[in-house]
């Protein structure tokens, strides 16, 4: 392992905070030029976090980046939020299709799926005992969703890295497509079959040894899904700049054991773009034991 741990949070233990009060690590400002009167959370509320809280994220911010950048993950993620059970605020999203034809809810009795004849968005297949689900996203910009997960990484940095990540935080905070340091943007994203908890947690992980990868990582755990990101350190990663560097894969823990439900599957998203993606589908195939039909009375 080339990595360290430099910055640990996971939800189901209890109210967490981070950074210090007093000065926005984003904007740099202080009171009284700002407020930080709301509540703002280290990693967003709707794909799962009721607990880790940042203490240095001034209103102004919470705006800009909840309006932005992690409104375009929200839109990245879709229905994977609904198939996959991500809870937000109000609890497991609905997923509906654009024309309202078709929806997808979960509550305590299972997932609920109502089709219609003629909408193509739920697909059974009773042979394989498996149902294919196609989901359709909402326009997005892949730059916003690589910045999203960007701005949860420089949540959780200690002071201590704050100075190297300067030049990564004023990239952060611009809406324009001027290119990122050191890196294009991507995304590893990693799916793990099968039921899992819904507990969140969260790494930022600094190199340990000099060798020609990058300096520091930030991973999101939650739901069947690990994310993970390069973060850009121009001031520690100057002899990488404009390679095609290696970045080696974190595994998830279940990656690790004799998992029933299959192997895990990865793939690596280009996020450099800032225009929004439009019309956008995805093919999500889950596995079924039993269905229980549900009726319509139409009279």
């Amino acid at each position: 392992m080339t990595y360290s741990v430099v910055q640990y949070a996971n939800t189901g233990s209890g109210k967490i905070t981070v950074g210090e009060s007093g000065l926005c690590r984003y904007c740099q400002k202080e009171k009284p030029e700002v407020s930080f009167s709301n509540r703002a959370h280290a990693i967003p509320q709707f794909i799962g976090n009721n607990e880790i809280f940042s203490k240095d994220e001034c209103n102004s911010c919470n705006k800009f980046f909840g309006a932005g950048y992690d409104d375009d993950l929200s839109k990245y993620l879709g229905g994977r939020r609904t198939v996959s059970q991500m809870r937000g605020r109000t609890g497991i999203p609905s997923y509906k299709t654009h024309t309202e034809l078709s929806r997808i809810d979960v509550n305590k009795s299972g997932m609920r799926m109502l089709g219609t004849e003629g909408d193509d968005t739920i697909h059974l297949n009773e042979e394989s005992n498996t149902v294919g689900i196609k989901i359709r996203k909402q326009p997005y910009s892949p730059l916003g969703v690589y910045k999203s997960f960007l701005k949860m990484a420089i949540a959780l940095a200690p002071r201590t890295l704050l100075s190297p990540l300067d030049v990564t935080r004023q990239f952060l905070m611009r809406k324009d497509n001027i290119r990122c340091p050191c890196f294009r943007p991507f995304l590893i994203e990693t799916f793990i079959p099968g039921p899992l908890n819904n507990e969140l947690f969260t790494m930022l992980l600094k190199r340990s040894e000099e060798v020609d990868i990058p300096s520091l990582m930030f991973l999101l755990y939650v739901s069947n899904y690990c994310f993970q990101i390069v973060v850009p350190c121009p001031e520690l990663d100057q002899k990488l700049a404009g390679q095609d560097v290696r970045v080696p894969r974190i595994t998830h823990p279940l990656e690790h054991m004799n998992h029933p439900y299959g192997s895990s599957i990865s793939r690596k998203v280009d996020l450099s773009q800032l225009e929004k993606v439009r019309d956008q589908y995805e093919i999500i195939t889950m596995h079924y034991d039993r269905i229980v039909p549900e009726c319509t009375d139409t009279q």
